[in-house]
């Protein structure tokens, strides 16, 4: 179910997108501000995201370097 509502979002992440973009258009400041606040909020987490990522990918090649063959394939 999970995985379900995962999907589900991460379809619905690019129409998400154009909303808040043509929001920043808004003659209203209180929606533009609001608009580009999450706009950054999502950039900063996405890119913490990213960041975890890649450390852990490093780390888990690190790992696979240092542990006998037998004990990769247990992992």
């Amino acid at each position: 179910m999970l995985q379900q509502a995962v999907g589900r979002l991460a379809k619905a992440l690019p129409k998400a997108s154009e909303v808040l973009d043509k929001l920043l258009d808004s003659g209203s400041e209180r929606i533009r501000l609001q608009a580009a606040k999450t706009i950054m909020d999502c950039s900063v987490k996405l890119s913490d995201v990213v960041s975890y990522e890649q450390r852990l990918e490093s780390l888990e090649a690190m790992l696979n370097m240092t542990l006998p063959r037998r004990e990769r394939h247990h992992n």
